[in-house]
């Protein structure tokens, strides 16, 4: 187990390099980068909200990518050098895990149409892997959906979505998944959820998690006769983040206590229950190889840990 500071507020995306050595942290003022096996310290700190907000490593871990707010930065992830990227010009933009892949959403509140668009960033621009136009109602949901989530192998994304309005919190909800590379709709799930359950999580498999105060929500979108698995967490705190392993076989929550859940993916029930020392934990991640877990806490600390300890 190890533990890093510096980072001063409690960070709001948390993630490691590909090949697990580097792990970085960012709030919505700042990002911080540490040498796994190094300082408790940071290698190198960076004010930038953005940054630390979307920051996402590209497949050979070089480098750390954000969305800024008229397109695309990269950080060297070992020195913070930065480099300017091509300008973006959308409603929305969010970053796949690849570290390339950017989806881009568009919306025209007047006609309810908005344009979700693959994009790949180019010497000369942007190069579109695929557009997908849908409908939306202004009145059920400002963005035309409720959440983006993407698969940790980058190979899914998901789209929850209001259909209806709600009755006592509670909505008719679509989760729409598409293969990430291609855009081919992959499922299109359709079943009651509550309407404020936007903080969640999707596999590489198409199942998403979705959290809504102290109970967790699970859909197999692959199914879609299936009813949500409900689960509540075992204390009356609410839960802060959630997170798959890239291959889909792990799931990690943290909740509004000291504590970090894994869970049994087959039965939906808490396999083990960590708790570190360094205040209420915010958010969560699986390294890349599933062995180790990292959660932030709201005294600027994170821990970082062996699954099997």
């Amino acid at each position: 187990m190890q533990i890093f500071r510096g980072l001063g507020r409690w960070p709001l995306r948390i993630g490691f390099s590909p090949d697990g050595s580097l792990l970085g942290a960012g709030d919505d003022r700042a990002f911080h980068m540490w040498d796994v096996g190094g300082s408790p310290d940071p290698l190198w700190t960076v004010d930038n909200g953005p940054l630390g907000r979307t920051f996402t490593f590209v497949p050979d871990g070089g480098a750390v990518t954000a969305i800024y707010y008229s397109g695309l930065l990269w950080f060297d992830a070992r020195t913070g050098a930065r480099t300017d990227g091509p300008a973006l010009t959308a409603s929305h933009t969010h970053p796949a895990p690849d570290g390339w892949t950017v989806v881009s959403v568009a919306r025209d509140q007047a006609t309810g149409v908005q344009r979700f668009r693959a994009l790949r960033p180019t010497v000369s621009g942007w190069t579109e892997l695929w557009h997908h136009d849908r409908t939306f109602n202004p009145h059920l949901e400002w963005h035309g959906y409720r959440a983006l989530l993407f698969a940790p192998d980058a190979t899914r994304l998901a789209r929850v979505r209001s259909l209806d309005r709600s009755v006592q919190n509670v909505s008719r909800t679509g989760i729409e998944v598409f293969d990430l590379a291609t855009g081919e709709v992959l499922a299109d799930w359709v079943g009651q959820l509550p309407t404020y359950a936007r903080e969640g999580a999707v596999s590489p498999q198409g199942v998403a998690v979705l959290l809504r105060e102290r109970a967790l929500f699970v859909v197999d979108t692959a199914r879609p006769e299936s009813e949500p698995v409900k689960r509540l967490n075992s204390t009356l705190k609410h839960f802060t983040s959630v997170a798959f392993s890239r291959d889909g076989a792990q799931l990690a929550t943290t909740s509004n206590d000291t504590a970090a859940t894994l869970w049994d993916v087959t039965a939906w029930e808490p396999r083990r229950r960590y708790e570190w020392d360094i205040g209420r934990l915010r958010t969560v991640c699986f390294a890349p190889d599933g062995l180790r877990c990292a959660a932030g806490g709201d005294t600027g600390q994170i821990v970082v840990w062996d699954l099997d300890d």
